[in-house]
């Protein structure tokens, strides 16, 4: 699904919204899965199933601990070589990780009750409508509202066009989410 507003301004609040949600997505091309603190979790819930890590993930890893750990230089590590004891094995993520920022890590664990996998690409994507360039998308959720310069240009052929192709990009479903402001795109 794709959500579309006219203004970059106005996608900090789809992308609350969506993390209030808990749902994966990307913005500007980029994951809001891929972080330091996803592949941490990774690598932590890889080591009590005795897989090791490499020494990049175990670097990574320690950074979350919120104690400090003297890494002795290996090319893979267990949890033993993490100076911790075998029976660390049994904390999950949150209790190990308490250096992920408590937002995020809610973030991170609403995801995860959502089945979101961190591997996979996001099923949302935020963008502004000049961003997506005509793109398609199954379903599209379009906002309505238009920042300064957008309307400013309002009535003018090539923002009609944006408008027009932001309109058609659904392929099965679209959404128009009523305006919150005074300047927006009347259909």
């Amino acid at each position: 699904m794709d959500a579309l507003e006219p203004s970059k301004y106005l996608l900090h609040r789809l992308k609350q919204a969506v993390r209030q949600q808990g749902f994966a997505y990307s913005i500007n091309s980029r994951s809001s899965l891929e972080s330091e603190e996803t592949r941490a979790i990774l690598a932590w819930e890889s080591i009590p199933k005795g897989k090791n890590i490499s020494q990049h993930e175990a670097k990574n890893l320690i950074n979350f601990f919120g104690f400090s750990v003297n890494l002795l230089k290996k090319d893979s590590y267990g949890i033993e070589d993490l100076g911790l004891p075998d029976a660390a094995r049994q904390y999950d993520w949150m209790t190990m990780l308490r250096g992920i920022a408590p937002d995020e890590r809610e973030y991170l664990r609403s995801c995860m009750r959502n089945g979101e996998k961190f591997s996979d690409k996001p099923r949302i994507t935020i963008s502004t409508i000049h961003q997506s360039k005509g793109g398609e998308a199954d379903n599209l959720v379009l906002l309505t509202d238009m920042g300064k310069l957008s309307w400013e240009n309002l009535g003018g052929d090539e923002e009609n066009r944006v408008w027009y192709v932001a309109l058609t990009r659904a392929k099965e479903n679209l959404y128009l989410i009523q305006p919150k402001g005074l300047r927006y795109f009347s259909i």
